[in-house]
This record gives C-alpha cells, structure tokens and sequence, in this order.
C-alpha cells in the first residue's frame, strides 16, 4: 500500500478515524492495537493506543490478545475489527451486542462460506471482521496465543458462535462492513466508487 492502512484516506478521513468513529457510536471507549513502528493519527477522545506485545509472533489473534489484555477486569465483552474495513457500520456492531445479549457466554463473528483453505468438516465456512469477544473468552484467546497457536480461524472456531450473512444484510444491505481494502487495488477500486 505504501503506507499504514491506518493512514489511508478516504472522503477526507482516514481510515483509523472512520473505523474509530464506527466503535465510538457504540461504544465508550476504544483500544487501538499497534505495532510500536506504527504511525497512527491522533487519537480522537475516547480511544487510546497499546503496542502489540513484541514478545509473540506477530499474527492478528497477537494483535488481538494484547487488545483484550489490556482492558479492564470488569470488560464483559469486546468489539474487535481491523484498520482494513473502512466501511464499518455502527448498525452492524449494534446488532452484534444484541445478539451477544441473548448468549453472553459466546463470542460472535460474521460467518462467510469458504470454499478454500478456512474450509473444513468441522466448520464450512469462514470468520470475518468485525467480531465481539465475551469476556468469557478472553483466557482462552491469551492461552492460545501463549501456546504457540496464532491461528485467528481455528480460535474463533472454538469459541465463537456464527452469524448469518443474511441478518447482517438487514442492517448493511450491500455488505459494506465486511469490506477489507487489503491492496493497492482493493484502495483505486474503493476510491473510484461514489455510492457506498
């Protein structure tokens, strides 16, 4: 890309900034996880910075674990998404607590079908960004990660229970929240769009 993700911009914003504002409609209070070498805007009221901890092999369940580790202990759930879904939608991360609410002993991710390499017998399809991990979940999270598993897939597999493209249509009809900008092409592409 040539830049942090964070960094790009789009309709006069950055991505951090978008993403940030999305979380803050929901929620009081965000944690934005970095590596120390990243450059990050400043930081709008409300959100504060961790650097990743350098002591783990740098995957996004690593990112994802010092996030949760630095929380405090009465967190009873965690909205989690990446700098690469510009297109994040309050309305999306308000139907995840909803549903988190009816079961909050699990953590929820969007479920994809994959036909590649996430496939398997025991779970057909895919997680995608954003997810809600319960504070149930949190320990389990920091003891894979401990325990040399970075995989983010596999994680959500034991912990997270699936939710339907279907329902998330309801709130974002085109699905622009599950939308990652993950190349340079993936950026024009976003770019030259006008209706979102």
């Amino acid at each position: 890309m040539g830049q942090p993700k964070a960094l790009l911009s789009l309709n006069g914003q950055t991505f951090f900034e978008r993403i940030a504002r999305s979380l803050l409609a929901v929620t009081p209070r965000v944690i934005a996880v970095a590596r120390s070498d990243t450059p990050l805007p400043p930081l709008p009221p409300g959100v504060s910075r961790i650097d990743d901890d350098p002591t783990w092999e740098a995957s996004t369940l690593t990112g994802i674990a010092s996030g949760l580790a630095s929380l405090p202990v009465d967190t009873i759930a965690a909205l989690v998404t990446t700098c690469d879904a510009p297109l994040i939608s309050p309305n999306v991360l308000r139907l995840m607590v909803s549903l988190w609410e009816l079961d909050p002993a699990r953590s929820l991710a969007i479920s994809e079908p994959e036909a590649g390499n996430y496939r398997s017998k025991e779970c057909p399809f895919r997680f995608s960004f954003p997810l809600l991990i319960s504070a149930a979940n949190i320990s389990v999270v920091r003891e894979r990660v401990t325990a040399g598993h970075f995989s983010l897939q596999r994680c959500l597999e034991q912990i997270a229970r699936p939710i339907d493209l279907e329902l998330v249509e309801t709130v974002d009809p085109q699905l622009h929240s599950l939308r990652n900008i993950n190349t340079p092409a993936d950026y024009q592409a976003l770019l030259n769009e006008v209706n979102f």
